[in-house]
């Protein structure tokens, strides 16, 4: 195909998912405009884009367009449509996979894929961090944001920093790590070396300024190793304590964070997630830092 006035930064993205897509050989001209626009103008097919989604998701409207001629336009409802990618659960999505998910995510005007990954990325410093696991090496993280980028897609971590981390205690390296079940020990410096390490490491593989922390479903916060050490702690305080340190850290690495909201949920209604009615009072909300954004896990 022949672009015209194409995004610089995005036409080998849409090369390839011209190519991806099988489009006939055709002439394109793109012009900025408001949302996504397909049609004919001054006797050539013009895309009129917003964001370089737009002109992305515009190519896969191209066949209908050649068969009819009807002119296409939409525009966008979120600012960001994000796909979350589970790498953490019997496999992990090889690189070519990803790929070729990023080529039908431009397809279909994505601009946002989380690969979930919660001990399943390579941390140089801690070997044993998603050992014989499948993890992902930084080279393969670093060409994945690059690809991603051409397509207009942003590649945002998404990581745990709390809880879900039960493979790494099979090893007895993390075991000064461990609070109960698949916690980590919070209040302990050693923990923060490592999520500090972490967010160092991303901070190398990826371009984004989002970073998803996790921090979900951690139950039996402080009930284990923690009590034995510190003695009884209010969990609410353990969880705020721990996620102003991540929040420290994020800042150190220029990460802006999301957390999912779960755990706030419980600390007001009595560890239920699922209510039929009632409101978080300020004893929660006012203690939730204004730095980090929540996302709603169900």
């Amino acid at each position: 195909m022949r672009f015209y006035n194409a995004p610089k930064e995005n036409e080998t993205g849409l090369l390839l998912l011209a190519d991806f897509l099988g489009l006939p050989d055709t002439e394109v001209a793109f012009e900025k405009g408001d949302g996504m626009s397909l049609c004919e103008k001054n006797g050539r097919i013009t895309v009129g884009y917003e964001t370089p989604r737009d002109a992305l998701r515009a190519l896969s409207f191209l066949p209908a367009f050649l068969k009819d001629k009807q002119p296409i336009r939409q525009k966008a409802d979120f600012d960001t449509l994000c796909v979350m990618a589970d790498c953490s659960r019997n496999a992990v999505i090889n690189v070519q996979s990803v790929k070729e998910l990023l080529l039908y995510m431009a397809a279909m005007g994505f601009n946002a894929l989380m690969l979930y990954t919660e001990d399943t990325y390579e941390i140089p410093e801690y070997p044993y961090f998603g050992h014989l696991r499948g993890r992902y090496i930084k080279e393969e993280l670093k060409e994945l944001d690059a690809f991603g980028a051409s397509l207009g897609i942003e590649l945002i971590p998404c990581i745990q920093t709390l809880a879900h981390l039960n493979a790494i205690f099979d090893w007895p390296d993390f075991a000064p790590y461990h609070d109960i079940d698949d916690i980590l020990l919070a209040d302990d410096e050693r923990v923060y070396d490592l999520i500090e390490c972490m967010f160092k490491n991303l901070r190398e593989c990826f371009s984004s300024r989002r970073l998803h922390v996790g921090m979900d479903e951690a139950h039996h916060l402080g009930r284990g190793r923690h009590t034995d050490i510190n003695g009884p702690s209010v969990k609410s305080d353990i969880m705020l304590r721990h996620l102003s340190k991540v929040i420290g850290l994020c800042k150190k690495y220029d990460f802006e964070p999301v957390m999912w909201s779960d755990m706030f949920f419980r600390m007001q209604f009595g560890g239920a997630y699922r209510v039929k009615e009632g409101e978080l009072s300020g004893m929660v909300t006012d203690r939730i830092p204004p730095e980090v954004g929540l996302c709603y896990w169900d």
